[in-house]
């Protein structure tokens, strides 16, 4: 199974249900989100030497930025964005997050996005993001850019995520835009609600990042 060979995918879950809790207040929230990218990238912040505080300050003034973005993308799911006409808004509020390079990144913004908003936005890693240039419009050979992998010729990362997250709305409009696997997903034993995009993570992750066949 998935779950015994990421010893860090406990700590989703419990981000998840945490984030998910009503009674969960705006900087429990904040601390959780930077518990939680730090933990998981740890070799990243030990190389970069920030703070929690400064992880979680730069967390804040992204949430605090894209608030009406997310507000305007309320009631949206994966299999929604098949049409385009919100991808403009997907890379607006992924860019706010991924634009502070050293303290969130790209991979961040992704993950901290998505355990905000687990039904609609898609996590990554770099081995996933370097699997997935290929398909991006005018792509070529990827070349290091702040320490990330991102098509030559593109500026942002938010272009090639909004090219990301198109690619994966045409499948998940045709699977479905409701929870999936969800008698088979081991998490939901323990009563968590899986998402597409957690399950399209999991293949995604298996195949680039851990190289095993699907």
């Amino acid at each position: 199974m998935f779950y015994r060979g990421v010893a860090r995918d406990p700590q989703y879950w419990v981000i998840r249900r945490f984030l998910d809790n009503s009674v969960t207040n705006h900087d429990d929230k904040i601390g959780a989100l930077a518990l939680f990218l730090t933990n998981w990238n740890w070799m990243k912040y030990a190389r970069t030497g920030y703070s929690m505080k400064e992880v979680e300050n730069a967390i804040e003034r992204a949430v605090g930025e894209s608030k009406h973005l997310m507000v305007s993308l309320r009631g949206m799911t994966l299999g929604t964005l098949d049409d385009g006409r919100f991808e403009g808004k997907i890379r607006r509020v992924f860019w706010i997050f991924a634009r502070k390079e050293r303290l969130i990144g790209s991979t961040g913004a992704s993950k901290a996005l998505h355990a905000l908003r687990p039904e609609l936005f898609l996590p990554w890693d770099s081995k996933i993001q370097a699997a997935y240039h290929r398909l991006h419009p005018g792509y070529w050979p990827t070349r290091p850019a702040a320490g990330e992998q991102r098509c030559p010729g593109v500026d942002r990362m938010d272009v090639c995520y909004g090219h990301f997250m198109r690619q994966f709305g045409s499948v998940a409009e045709r699977v479905g835009t409701g929870l999936v696997i969800r008698n088979r997903h081991p998490a939901n034993r323990f009563g968590f609600s899986v998402f597409l995009t957690k399950a399209i993570d999991e293949c995604n992750y298996r195949r680039w990042t851990d190289e095993k066949p699907w």
